[in-house]
């Protein structure tokens, strides 16, 4: 079991409809997250990390399972227990928030205050980002 640190979601399973709400949430963050699989403008690991608080919530199993999983789990887990993201990731990132800004801009032609908008939040987002770190305190995760 991972060690619980600030910025991982611990298991609390609530009893009740709220039990359910969690539940359906993680799945709905869950499904969006599989779509983004497939659709490259639709991100997949923001929606896993919410898929995994909810879950936390509402089904610990389920959590485990996302935790565990050999392609996800280890960004998962990198993030939840160190706040780390890989080079790669912000990377890709980086490069499909300014494919997807460009594409904006260029086919929908926006007013100018909505393209400024545009570019200020995927900057803000970016740099953010790449502040993150990339490696626990102690050296690279393996």
């Amino acid at each position: 079991m991972p060690v619980q640190t600030p910025m991982t979601p611990a298991p609390q399973t609530p009893s009740g409809a709220s039990r359910y709400v969690w539940k359906a949430l993680g799945a709905f963050f869950f499904v969006l997250g599989i779509v983004g699989v497939f659709l490259p403008i639709l991100p997949t690991t923001p929606f896993l990390l919410l898929a995994v608080v909810c879950y936390a919530r509402g089904d610990p199993v389920m959590r485990a399972k996302l935790m565990a999983h050999p392609r996800y789990g280890p960004a998962l887990r990198a993030w939840f227990e160190h706040g780390i993201v890989s080079r790669r990731a912000k990377v890709l990132a980086t490069i499909l928030m300014s494919v997807g800004i460009s594409v904006g801009l260029v086919l929908g032609r926006p007013q100018w205050g909505v393209g400024v908008a545009l570019v200020a939040s995927a900057a803000a987002v970016a740099i953010w980002l790449w502040m993150r770190p990339e490696h626990a305190r102690n050296g690279p995760l393996a």
